[in-house]
C-alpha cells in the first residue's frame, strides 16, 4: 500500500486550484492571484515565482494596464511535473 501511494505521488501532476481571478471577470488595475497547491510545489504566475505557505496557498498582486490580459499560472512538484492554468481578464480604471 505504502509503496504505491508513493508511486502515484510520483507519476502525478500537482494540483493547482486557482480562486482568484476567473476567466472573462472585469477588476480594477490592481489584480489578486489566489490560489492552492501541494505544499512542497514551485508556482510562478506570469513569470514572476510567489511563495508558497505550509499549507500550500498563495497570494500575489500584480498591476495591469487597462484593457484584456491573459496571464499563465505554473505549478512545479519536486518530481518537475508542471501543471498550467490560464486566465483572461479586463481591467478597467
Amino acid at each position: 500500500g505504502f509503496l504505491a501511494i508513493q508511486l502515484i505521488s510520483w507519476w502525478s501532476l500537482p494540483k493547482l486550484k486557482l480562486l482568484q481571478p476567473q476567466n472573462g471577470d472585469t477588476y480594477g488595475e490592481k489584480v489578486t492571484f489566489k490560489g492552492v497547491t501541494d505544499r512542497d510545489a514551485t508556482v510562478i504566475v506570469g513569470g514572476q515565482q510567489v511563495i508558497v505557505d505550509q499549507n500550500g496557498q498563495f497570494t500575489l498582486d500584480l498591476v495591469f494596464g487597462a484593457g484584456t490580459h491573459s496571464v499563465i499560472v505554473e505549478t512545479k512538484n519536486r518530481q518537475g511535473k508542471t501543471l498550467l492554468l490560464e486566465r483572461t481578464f479586463t481591467v478597467s480604471k
